[in-house]
């Protein structure tokens, strides 16, 4: 009797957990959106976004610090940590990347 309960309470804890994150589901890299074809009502909403979703772990660095290799590198670490959906993620990125510092050649 002793193990069933233990095994339903194991049940319930794992239930009620945190969900994995699918990884695969934030990866910028896998799709790398235009940022060319953004509005200014995207970049806004980007901005917005990186300004919420990023500056309550860490402080903001600005979109020219970094090139838009390494914002897809950065986006694709921090998006499951941030928990971003996929939308978010990529709304981001463009803001990022429209206003990242040219590639070096």
């Amino acid at each position: 009797m002793r193990k069933l309960i233990l095994i339903c309470l194991l049940a319930l804890v794992y239930a009620c957990g945190p969900k994995p994150i699918d990884v695969q589901s934030t990866v910028i890299s896998a799709d790398v959106p235009d940022e060319t074809l953004a509005t200014t009502e995207d970049l806004e909403v980007g901005r917005v976004l990186y300004q919420e979703k990023c500056k309550g772990c860490h402080k903001l660095y600005k979109p020219e610090k970094f090139d838009k290799k390494t914002w897809i590198h950065n986006m694709d670490w921090m998006s499951p940590i941030a928990k971003l959906t996929q939308k978010e993620a990529r709304q981001i990125y463009v803001y990022l990347a429209r206003n990242a510092k040219p590639e070096e050649k």
